[in-house]
């Protein structure tokens, strides 16, 4: 557990303790009221009865006016630290790490690379295709050792292992190919750009759950 998570369980336990707090005194403040209510139904005609009379309507009356200052402080507070929290929550949940940028950055770039190269593979001589294609291969391949930070939430965790599953795979795959055969099997090109926009779509996903301008991607590669 790190920190964050550490202020995020903080945060969540002050929120329902406030809450609960706000429902006491809100309790409080309806049988004072309900009190008072009743005094002033039986006010005594009695000289000395109605001036204790007086006094306990007062009292009571300075403890409703207690009450109400509770109930809209806790319940005040109860929404601060609450939207406080659950931004924080969000904020985790939609926040990426700079490692976890700098991997999505390059591997958006290498998989536009490595497209272009199996698109273009007639055009250029079996050496220069096999060397391009063999090293864009071996950085892809290193993508299936990397996990998504500890500091994402499951669900982004998940879908980060993902991506870096299917495009490391990819890379795996890919890397062990003979480009002089390449160049003659169309249908195995074809099934390589096939298996290059599966991962793409997974890299959509991420993209968009942490909501990252792909222009800027398209910028960088």
């Amino acid at each position: 557990m790190d920190k964050f998570e550490l202020i995020l369980i903080i945060g969540v336990s002050i929120s329902i303790l406030l809450f609960i707090l706000t429902i006491v005194s809100l309790i409080q403040f309806i049988f004072v009221k309900k009190k008072i209510k009743e005094l002033t139904l039986s006010k005594p005609k009695n000289r000395k009865k109605r001036k204790r009379w007086k006094k306990e309507k007062r009292l009571a009356e300075n403890q409703k006016s207690k009450k109400m200052r509770y109930v809209l402080f806790s319940l005040l507070a109860t929404l601060i630290i609450g939207g406080g929290t659950g931004y924080a929550k969000y904020y985790q949940a939609t926040t990426i790490s700079d490692q976890d940028t700098d991997n999505i950055v390059y591997g958006y770039f290498l998989l536009e690379q490595i497209e272009q190269q199996i698109k273009n593979i007639d055009k250029q001589d079996d050496k220069k295709a096999s060397e391009n294609i063999h090293t864009l291969a071996i950085s892809l391949s290193s993508f299936a050792s990397k996990k998504g930070s500890d500091k994402s939430v499951e669900e982004a965790q998940i879908l980060l292992n993902q991506y870096y599953a299917r495009i490391g795979q990819f890379g795996i795959n890919i890397s062990s190919q003979n480009i002089e055969a390449l160049k003659k099997d169309e249908e195995k090109q074809k099934e390589y750009l096939n298996d290059i926009e599966t991962v793409k779509k997974t890299q959509k996903k991420v993209i968009n759950y942490y909501k990252i301008n792909e222009s800027s991607l398209k910028e960088k590669k």
